[in-house]
């Protein structure tokens, strides 16, 4: 949670920096950083990103900001730390997730073309810096056809994305960033502006939503799209500074300021409140009550587990291999004799820890069957050959802890009944 936190707040700082780093004249001041931080803190993806510790896309954006902020110093000064920070920050990036590099390779590619368009140089005048991250690329596909294409082919598994929704789902924030990207596209187009880092950021948002849409789905309220979502409140910052923070014509009392970047900010977020499903709200209720679940079962697990083995009786804790527990992972903490791990595909109990580890159980009568952290469902292949005792469920909804206690091995052809109807909810 720590971590979590501090990785938010260093992706607001390296924002606030980047925007600083735009334009020497400018910076960001107390209004812009009330609107940059509450439009990226208040929404959907933020809210499943980083109020959940399982996903990668909040170190993606940090790693992502580390990356542009130090590709902006290098072409200012210049300087070879920043050279190979960059070249650094983009190694590590690309490896985080499956399509990061688009995020770190698109910055690099668009402002050499933009250079060669316009027929001039940039402030790295031989392009070196882009030129070694654009062969990132061959790194990138070798280790992709080494640790991945080869092991899976052989491995004959179906690909994550065999079931993906193929969606398109926009926000009120797709729209103003398309706005914004395309009056600066316009204004390059005039000679009115010249291309920067901020339009190569831009192309390298349309083309990982393009990415994510062609390999899963874009949907802007999902975790996914946080990378996206990031660069677009990045470009309304910016835009904010223009229009407002730095305009001469605008009354310079920072408090008027500071009231219309509250009141935007919150149109915008009533906005998303209003059109998006779930809104930012309705997904941290939702991940509080799935956290909550998790913990009170578990707690209750441990109880259980306890009691059993005062009373000198061996605990034989069966999980489904969806669970993202594990031995290594707090299960361990449970006084069990042995970690069962139910394997669908080969329709097998493998003890993966405690007594006989790595030998196939057979389920007998008093073993314990807990889902701790998953929906119910992910227990059905093993309660329908089982005869089972509910001893606890945290609430009556398919996203809920439950733990049973075996009591026989049903006769073929016998169904359980429904998980809730077994016995009354403790």
């Amino acid at each position: 949670m720590l971590v979590s936190a501090a990785e938010l707040i260093g992706i607001l700082l390296l924002s606030i920096q980047f925007l600083n780093s735009l334009d020497a004249g400018k910076a960001a001041k107390q209004s812009t950083i009330l609107l940059l931080t509450s439009l990226f803190l208040i929404h959907p993806s933020t809210g499943t990103a980083f109020f959940h510790v399982i996903y990668c896309e909040r170190l993606l954006c940090l790693v992502f900001m580390l990356y542009i902020t130090a590709n902006c110093s290098y072409r200012i000064t210049n300087q070879a730390s920043f050279f190979y920070l960059t070249l650094l920050w983009a190694l590590i990036g690309i490896f985080i997730k499956d399509i990061a590099i688009v995020l770190f390779v698109t910055p690099a590619a668009s402002l050499w073309l933009a250079d060669w368009i316009q027929n001039r140089k940039a402030t790295s005048c031989t392009h070196t810096l882009e030129h070694w991250i654009i062969s990132l690329s061959l790194v990138f596909a070798a280790s992709y056809i080494v640790l991945a294409l080869i092991p899976s082919s052989f491995a004959g598994g179906d690909a994550y994305n065999d079931n993906a929704p193929q969606t398109l789902v926009l926000d009120v924030r797709c729209y103003l960033f398309a706005a914004i990207a395309m009056i600066r596209a316009w204004g390059i187009a005039k000679g009115r502006l010249t291309f920067s880092i901020l339009d190569s950021i831009n192309l390298t948002a349309v083309a990982y939503a393009i990415a994510l849409g062609v390999t899963y789905a874009f949907d802007a309220n999902s975790y996914l799209s946080l990378p996206f979502q990031l660069i677009a409140t990045i470009n309304l910052g910016w835009a904010w500074m223009q229009l407002i923070e730095t305009n001469p014509r605008i009354p310079k009392q920072q408090s008027l300021k500071i009231t219309a970047a509250a009141s935007a900010s919150a149109m915008i977020i009533a906005v998303d409140h209003r059109m998006t499903s779930p809104n930012f709200t309705e997904t941290i209720n939702t991940q509080k009550a799935h956290q909550a679940s998790t913990q009170a079962t578990y707690e209750k697990l441990d109880r259980v587990s306890r009691k059993l083995r005062e009373s000198k009786t061996n605990i034989n804790l069966i999980i489904s291999q969806d669970s993202s527990l594990s031995a290594k992972r707090h299960l361990n903490r449970i006084p069990y004799r042995s970690l069962i791990e139910y394997e669908p595909e080969r329709k097998q109990y493998i003890i993966k820890d405690g007594a006989n580890k790595g030998s196939i159980h057979t389920p007998q009568e008093g073993d314990i069957i807990a889902n701790i952290d998953k929906n119910i469902d992910s227990l059905s292949p093993i309660l329908k050959t089982l005869q089972t005792e509910l001893i606890y469920r945290h609430n009556p909804s398919d996203r809920s802890g439950v733990i049973f206690r075996v009591t026989g091995i049903k006769p073929s052809g016998t169904v359980n009944p429904p998980v809730g109807d077994e016995m009354p909810i403790p």
